[in-house]
């Protein structure tokens, strides 16, 4: 109730505000006044001529008259002459005709802005004080400041324009087919949003930028109504689109699929409801294995206007459609998802982060279940237009993107453009370590929490099965030592380190709990002759505790060894010893009962190693846990 009564005061506030402003800067002279409103008139139903005629008019009467020179320059916004705009509004600045200062300085930083004249933009939107326009002005400030902070990081390539397409107005979204030399791409027959809209493709000639004539991509597919937006299977065997028909209501988008037979696209169907709903749903990007399809949506449930979405495959069906969150998602928008074969690099475009101005090209990892490490793609790919979307060669040493320039809300041109790069822009710092949790006496999968620690960063990130037949997929950099903690209700535990040496694909079998078991807790060793515990020994019993109180079913017995270096009675003590000081470190660090845990001193009657490496005589310094009784 807060939020609506809030919402309607500022509302009431905003509009009170703006017609004090207009009477307060109206002309003394009746004539101007009455020539200024004749001139709004025909401004209200686009008849520009006549309204300047009539506001150059009111200003012939009344030289110092501001408001029909702010509808002036608010007309050649409306037609893209914004750098006239700006010096009708500077010429009200710098005449201090009476008007509202804040509003002026406003104005002409934020066309300074839409032009990329960030330097030029930053003084006057930083003069604002006026509270109304300061949450704005603000945005605009931190998108000046990045921007300004990040020309100089700029990728070094120079875009050039596919000119070969230009006999559209408006195309976009491109995929490109590296293995064909295909350029697929959408592109509207007019420019209302009820021209007929459609998928094409060329065929690419021996210059990379050159380009053979443009086809539309099949009569099964195309239709009175719009189609766009592609994706491909990696064979490129199933197509993936987006289906759109239009009306007074406004747009509505569904996607949906086509196999290709005999060198023939078959008759596309609709996806199912877990990817289609009522609302719209638009720009498929399908994994290279197949296993994922991200998309845009307007449905319910997101964080803001249109959302990225995505589904997991479920056999031969699309599983239900999770948002990607809020490490993605804005208040705004975020459209044209894209994955890349290696199924890491993952692109989207978005109005709602920090940028160069509009909409901006974003990159990120792809760990299996969400997008993290997301940064802006960069100059000169994003400048102060839009670009609304990006495909990545295979290589990563070609991209194709979708630069679209707006005047005054409305696109003035779609283009697409081509840039080669000397090296690859993707991600060759990241791995994907996975495989199953198995039952090791069965051999079947079982439900798993895997915990892995950064040793460089001392992060520690969390997954969990949702399906007892689930694989793990983690993403891990390379040149990064890992502790993987392995987990299951039932089950021992397994940890393990892991880097990029390591198979990066591996089953990982844990132990039904049992009376007998022997937990394999890794690195509790002692020097020679000591019983005190080593700080990296002190990690691996947190995890055991940890483990334990999990368990609280299980009684746990710590028995202590030694080596043959003393005498019999001596190492009996010894190894007591030992097992007490672990025995006192859970018990004393963490909330799990002393009665459930024994301790005992073998000394060296029960060797690993019985052989005379002096190395590996160390390996017998060591502590066991057994479970010597489970309830149920």
């Amino acid at each position: 109730m807060n939020f609506f009564f809030n919402f309607f005061f500022i509302l009431f506030f905003l509009i009170s505000n703006h017609s004090f402003c207009q009477s307060n800067f109206l002309s003394n002279n009746k004539k101007a006044n009455k020539l200024y409103y004749e001139g709004v008139s025909f401004s209200k139903i686009g008849e520009f001529e006549f309204a300047l005629d009539k506001y150059n008019k009111s200003i012939k009467s009344d030289p110092n008259f501001a408001l029909p020179y702010i509808n002036i320059a608010k007309i050649y916004k409306k037609k893209g002459n914004y750098y006239e705009a700006i010096s009708v509004y500077k010429n009200i600045l710098n005449n201090k005709l009476n008007y509202d200062r804040d509003r002026l300085n406003y104005m002409i930083g934020e066309l300074y802005f839409f032009l990329g004249k960030y330097r030029l933009s930053k003084p006057y939107i930083s003069k604002i004080e006026n509270p109304i326009l300061m949450d704005r002005s603000d945005k605009y400030l931190d998108n000046i400041n990045f921007s300004l902070k990040n020309l100089k990081d700029s990728i070094l390539v120079v875009p050039e324009l596919v000119e070969s397409l230009d006999v559209f107005f408006l195309k976009y979204f491109p995929f490109y087919d590296e293995k064909d030399d295909i350029l697929y791409f959408t592109a509207r027959e007019g420019t209302s949003l009820y021209d007929d809209e459609n998928l094409y493709y060329v065929k690419q000639l021996s210059d990379k930028n050159s380009w053979g004539d443009i086809m539309k991509i099949s009569k099964t597919i195309n239709s009175e109504n719009n189609e766009g937006s592609i994706s491909f299977s990696t064979d490129r065997k199933t197509m993936i689109f987006s289906f759109c028909t239009s009306s007074f209501k406004g747009q509505s988008c569904d996607l949906y699929f086509s196999k290709k037979n005999n060198g023939i696209w078959v008759n596309p169907k609709k996806l199912n409801d877990n990817i289609n709903s009522e609302y719209w749903e638009s720009h498929p990007s399908l994994s290279s294995d197949g296993n994922y399809l991200f998309f845009s949506s307007n449905r319910p449930g997101g964080f803001g206007g249109k959302d990225i979405w995505m589904s997991k495959k479920n056999g031969n069906n699309w599983g239900q459609a999770k948002n990607l969150g809020d490490s993605v998602n804005t208040m705004n928008n975020e459209i044209a998802p894209f994955l890349h074969e290696n199924m890491i690099d993952f692109y989207f475009s978005s109005n709602g982060r920090k940028s160069f101005g509009g909409y901006d090209i974003y990159h990120g990892l792809f760990d299996k279940n969400f997008i993290k490490n997301i940064s802006n793609f960069g100059y000169p790919i994003n400048n102060h237009f839009n670009q609304s979307s990006i495909n990545v060669s295979e290589d990563g040493k070609t991209i194709f993107y979708t630069n679209e320039e707006y005047i005054d809300e409305k696109v003035k041109s779609s283009q697409i453009y081509y840039a080669a790069l000397e090296s690859s822009i993707l991600n060759h710092d990241s791995f994907y370590f996975s495989g199953k949790v198995l039952d090791r006496k069965t051999g079947k999968q079982i439900p798993w929490r895997i915990e892995i620690k950064n040793f460089l960063t001392d992060q520690v990130d969390k997954f969990f099965s949702k399906t007892q037949n689930e694989e793990f997929n983690v993403l891990l950099n390379r040149d990064v030592k890992y502790e993987i903690y392995v987990r299951s209700e039932g089950y021992n535990y397994n940890v393990f380190s892991f880097d990029e040496k390591t198979t990066n694909s591996q089953n990982i079998y844990l132990e039904p709990l049992s009376l007998g078991l022997k937990l394999e807790v890794k690195n509790i060793y002692f020097d020679l002759d000591d019983d005190q515990l080593y700080e990296e020994s002190k990690s691996q019993l947190d995890i055991l505790a940890n483990w334990l109180i999990t368990n609280p079913s299980v009684k746990l017995e710590i028995s202590g060894h030694t080596d043959d270096s003393g005498t019999d009675e001596y190492n009996m003590d010894l190894s007591r010893r030992r097992a007490f000081n672990v025995y006192k470190y859970i018990t004393d660090n963490y909330d799990y009962g002393s009665e459930k845990i024994t301790f005992i001193g073998y000394g060296n009657k029960k060797p690993i190693y019985t052989g005379v490496d002096v190395d590996r005589k160390k390996e017998n310094r060591r502590i066991e846990f057994k479970i010597i009784s489970k309830s149920n």
